[in-house]
């Protein structure tokens, strides 16, 4: 899936580093039981810091920041 942070097309990709993102900006292992809709937009945050890393880029994506950006997107993409 690929993705367009600042004006930067990102393809996001899968390893290890989403879940230690995850696990460092939350508190806690990942936990898919309660289908919580938070859990969702955190381990997405987490996916897009870790393909940002993957790629290289420095883009300074805050949390709030990525907020806004979602609202933006719709809510057909996570």
């Amino acid at each position: 899936m690929k993705v367009n942070i600042k004006g930067k097309e990102l393809e996001l990709f899968y390893s290890m580093r989403i879940y230690l993102i995850y696990e460092q900006i939350t508190g806690n292992t990942l936990s898919l039981k309660d289908g919580s809709y938070t859990v969702s937009v955190n381990l997405f945050y987490a996916a897009i810091l870790a393909s940002m890393q993957h790629a290289n880029l420095d883009l300074n994506f805050e949390y709030d920041e990525y907020l806004d950006w979602l609202d933006t997107q719709g809510m057909d993409l996570i």
